[in-house]
């Protein structure tokens, strides 16, 4: 499967939109209505609790693979949950025309950015259905905490019995592969029939949250000729030698040559992010001092960009956003910060958290009250994942869903990773498939940019592209460095060459393909959800799918199987992290990983560029970034000549070699 890598050369814009840091601005009370006042009512018979429908593939995957531990008690109290509503099919044509002609130079609503306020009045559910709703869940015990400004969600709390009664299910708590405890749905959940044309159902009604996407060091050696040796010490890159392995990792002024960011940063009038916020959206806090230091290891001493930490308040003054503190997801949060500013050195980093609250996930509290503020920031960035299954109902993927149109109608450019687990998205950090080709359903909207993974393709070429030691800022890469599909596992084709296997039947069922019995690569492959938008149909090189395909485009993300990972800093000993001393190499090995992670975050600050270029907040420029792709290789029906080595006029690079082929166990679908 071929993936794209971006050359940041920029799109012309004239417009003018404030941009920076988002505040709140809301103070109104808690019973604002929203919603809107001319569509059409569509609840049109009372409740009838004996007429209800089922909404299937709505009990959370990871219950599957997980142990009962039974019943919760009926007494407990989920202290937040989230009911998304949804609009009727022609409202739904309406405001996805609408999102089109944000794009459209041509139209008079292009780049006419709503705000989230405006969004539930033009193209929301009705207030009267919104009210009904809210009268429905007060009926059965539930408490409504607030609903969105866009009306598309209602966050509410209740005892565990008013939960079961009200949508027909049984919830439980189970236990995971790793001995956590979570509750979750244990049976669909059911509506009342008169509420199907405007409710989903409940996102949330699970603490299964998504993982983050990020990869630690792969464990492989070389020895003195060059060759694998599949037992030993752990890689460990930044240009240094670690137990007689030479390794270079990828830090910020690195990414500046291999993706061209540096003629950017040396113009007259240098663009290197200024006016411009990224946020990165987290459930949980870092060490403020660890992104100091690696700024100030990585970045040029006048780099004019702030970091700042913040967790929003929402719309109506809803307090929803705790304070998460620090857990075991701060190193994911501390490489997001850090990397959002690696290619925007000027731009402001915004690292935005709140805390898991009882079935409601923090990043995307984090991500509502942000679209909820009067100025929210332009460029949002998510490293987290969760598959989209197959015949899910509702979900996460629809409060994604929900969340990411209403930031596309405001402007706000958001980006997702793919994921870590080659084509079986369901699978991070298995040793094999057992759920087949999925993809991550949090990036999968044609709403959001879906950002996957690449590897280097310089295998024992590396005095080709890379200084024996470290240059300025840490600086060794010498140019662009040919990619390859980023994937560690026995399947990889590219893999079993160096092996020596045929192929990979043969090379995972081998002794020398059993240390890479694993699913670590960059995920993509066609989402089962959503259909392809007219913007990614008809491009040549492009596999002509119904569906839409991930990931959008890629950056390199691997980590260190062919020796190459990216450095970040989390030095918080308490989380598992370790003094980020990179004359150390122990400390260095520590402090490097991969994962599409560090590619989504790493785009927001490639996007910041683009924003600062165009003096203007940008939305969703998936129809843009497929446009420059159209022009670059043509369409199925006249193909362009597409581009030679070193050409500048190319935006992208066409990674060609390669495949995200992962090991799966007998008669897993998908298998081949």
């Amino acid at each position: 499967m071929s993936a794209i890598t971006f050359r940041p050369w920029l799109v012309g814009g004239a417009l003018l939109v404030a941009a920076g840091a988002a505040c709140d601005a809301h103070a109104a009370a808690a019973t604002v209505t929203v919603g809107s006042s001319t569509t059409t009512p569509l609840i049109t018979k009372s409740v009838d609790k004996s007429q209800m429908t089922t909404l299937p593939g709505s009990v959370p995957a990871r219950v599957r693979s997980s142990a009962d531990a039974g019943p919760m008690g009926t007494t407990e109290v989920i202290p937040s949950m989230t009911l998304v509503l949804k609009r009727s099919d022609d409202q739904q044509k309406r405001f996805d025309t609408y999102l089109a002609s944000l794009d459209n130079p041509s139209s008079p609503n292009f780049h006419k950015w709503l705000t989230a306020r405006q969004v539930g009045e033009q193209f929301g559910p009705n207030q009267k259905d919104i009210a009904a709703v809210k009268a429905w869940l007060g009926s059965q015990g539930l408490g409504v905490k607030n609903v969105s400004a866009d009306g598309m969600l209602i966050r509410f709390t209740g005892s565990v019995g008013a939960v079961q009664q009200a949508f027909g299910t049984s919830l439980h708590h189970f236990t995971d592969a790793d001995g956590k405890r979570h509750f979750a749905n244990a049976a669909e959940q059911k509506l009342p029939t008169a509420l199907v044309p405007v409710v989903r159902g409940v996102a949330s009604l699970t603490d299964f949250f998504p993982k983050p996407q990020k990869k630690d060091a792969q464990p492989v050696k070389r020895n003195k000729k060059g060759e694998w040796i599949t037992a030993g010490a752990p890689s460990s890159d930044f240009n240094f030698v670690y137990q007689g392995d030479v390794q270079f990792d990828v830090v910020p002024a690195d990414f500046g040559t291999i993706y061209n960011v540096n003629p950017l940063w040396n113009q007259s009038t240098p663009v290197r992010g200024a006016g411009q916020t990224v946020a990165v959206l987290e459930r949980t806090n870092v060490l403020d001092a660890d992104v100091a230091t690696f700024r100030h290891t990585f970045l040029p001493a006048d780099a004019k960009g702030v970091f700042t930490q913040v967790h929003p308040a929402g719309f109506a003054g809803d307090t929803s956003c705790g304070d998460p503190g620090t857990n075991a997801d701060e190193g994911e949060a501390a490489l997001d910060a850090e990397w959002a500013g690696a290619a925007a050195p000027d731009a402001n980093v915004t690292l935005a958290s709140c805390a898991d609250s009882g079935a409601d996930f923090g990043a995307f509290l984090a991500a509502q009250n942000l679209l909820e503020q009067d100025a929210p920031p332009p460029i949002m960035s998510l490293s987290y994942g969760e598959c989209e299954a197959v015949s899910a109902a509702v979900g996460d993927l629809d409060e994604a869903a929900a969340l990411w149109s209403t930031a596309a109608a405001e402007g706000v450019t958001v980006f997702v990773s793919t994921g870590d687990a080659g084509s079986a998205g369901c699978d991070q950090n298995q040793v094999a498939s057992s759920f087949g080709i999925a993809v991550n359903g949090l990036g999968s909207t044609p709403y959001n940019i879906a950002v996957g993974g690449t590897d280097f393709d310089d295998f024992k070429k590396t005095q080709k592209y890379w200084l024996a030691g470290n240059g300025e800022l840490g600086a060794s890469a010498i140019s662009y460095i040919p990619e390859q599909t980023w994937n560690d596992s026995c399947a990889s084709a590219q893999l079993d060459k160096v092996l020596g296997i045929a192929n990979p039947n043969n090379a995972c069922n081998s002794a020398a393909g059993e240390s890479f019995l694993n699913t670590a690569g960059g995920s993509g492959g066609p989402s089962y959800i959503w259909s392809q938008p007219t913007w990614q149909q008809g491009i040549a090189g492009m596999d002509q799918n119904v569906t839409r395909a991930l990931p959008d485009i890629s950056l390199f993300a691997a980590n260190g199987l062919y020796g190459h990972a990216l450095i970040f800093c989390m030095s918080d000993s308490a989380q598992g992290g370790v003094p980020c001393n990179y004359l150390d190499p122990t400390d260095s090995l520590f402090n490097s990983a991969g994962g599409t992670s560090f590619a989504a975050p790493a785009m927001a600050g490639v996007q910041a560029l683009v924003d600062q270029a165009s003096a203007n907040r940008l939305g969703n420029v998936g129809p843009t970034l497929y446009g420059l792709a159209r022009t670059q290789y043509g369409t199925v029906a006249t193909p362009a000549a597409g581009c030679k080595a070193n050409d500048t006029t190319c935006v992208f690079h066409d990674v060609a070699t390669g495949d995200i082929d992962v090991p799966c166990f007998a008669g897993t679908g998908d298998s081949s």
